[in-house]
């Protein structure tokens, strides 16, 4: 009988930031054919009430494991790019590292880079692809893993997993569930991608929607839009930049809300017995747990009771 042949093993950069990549990043480290030579995060930045400087998520899980973390500013400096490629990997593993690789790396490494994307490419290509899912009202999404490109999120990809989206989901929630999706896809695909098992696939031309970095703009709450629509878009804003309005002169952030038949002016506040009810271009608007701002989460009904200028006349 031959013997065994020697296993081979693989060295792989990782680049993520926030706690979303924690997952994948901790199924890499539990590869035993895969040997994680080097982290890339964001700096650490100043955090909690004191402002103290402190890691990314994923910046201080590695430390935690022994890790060789790198911080770099831009991966642009040849200095960066070549500690990078000194680290002799066959490949990186990208999950929401924050920070565009050069083309000048993106070809360095043998096996390339490769980016577990929070959507169904080529649909949410872009920053936000989780919250533009939900804004949108989609059904479903999922994690692909694709070889990046000099494009945004144009590269072939390789393996795919569909996750359902519940009527209820968050933000919070859904990103939640794609980190575990993420990481179990890399675990499942990753060795036969390595090993020229995992033929790579164009991505379709159809299709194609982008996702952009959110601002600030984007929670500003407008009346005029349905109800349905600004109720996506509190579940999908949170907890940045959530959704704030302006109602009857009083600021809040509608943290939230549902959805009730019903006609009134658009900005308009009537009463409701959740508290109170907001006009839309269609429907009502419900909160139903609100904050001011400075102030900790109420319920809309508590809100409503401290505050009876809210249903004056416009």
């Amino acid at each position: 009988m031959a013997k065994n042949q020697p296993t081979r093993s693989w060295k792989v950069i990782f680049a993520g930031s926030p706690a979303y990549a924690v997952p994948t990043l901790t199924a890499l480290v539990g590869l035993p054919q895969v040997e994680v030579v080097g982290v890339l995060t964001q700096k650490p930045k100043p955090r909690g009430r004191g402002q103290k400087l402190q890691p990314s998520a994923v910046g201080a899980f590695a430390e935690s494991k022994g890790l060789f973390v790198l911080t770099p500013a831009s991966l642009k400096r040849p200095e960066t790019q070549a500690l990078v490629t000194a680290l002799h990997a066959d490949a990186a593993v990208v999950v929401a590292y924050g920070k565009i690789i050069p083309a000048s790396l993106l070809t360095a490494l043998p096996h390339g880079w490769v980016n577990a994307h929070a959507s169904l490419l080529p649909r949410w290509r872009g920053a936000s692809p989780i919250q533009r899912a939900l804004m949108a009202g989609d059904r479903e999404t999922g994690v692909t893993l694709m070889q990046l490109d000099a494009g945004m999120d144009t590269g072939p990809t390789f393996a795919s997993e569909r996750v359902k989206i519940a009527a209820v989901e968050t933000s919070i929630t859904l990103a939640d569930t794609l980190a575990t999706v993420s990481a179990q896809l890399l675990v499942r695909n990753l060795l036969p991608y390595l090993e020229g098992k995992a033929p790579l696939s164009p991505q379709p031309n159809e299709g194609v929607t982008l996702a952009p970095l959110l601002e600030k703009s984007d929670g500003v709450a407008s009346f005029h839009e349905p109800a349905e629509t600004l109720e996506r878009k509190i579940r999908a804003l949170q907890p940045w930049p959530g959704v704030n309005a302006t109602v009857n002169g009083l600021t809040l952030k509608i943290l939230q809300a549902t959805v009730v038949p019903g006609t009134a002016a658009s900005g308009a506040v009537v009463p409701n017995p959740l508290g109170f009810a907001i006009g839309t271009a269609k429907y009502l608007l419900v909160p139903t747990s609100v904050q001011l701002p400075g102030k900790k989460p109420m319920s809309a009904k508590a809100f409503s009771l401290g505050h009876p200028q809210l249903f004056r006349a416009r």
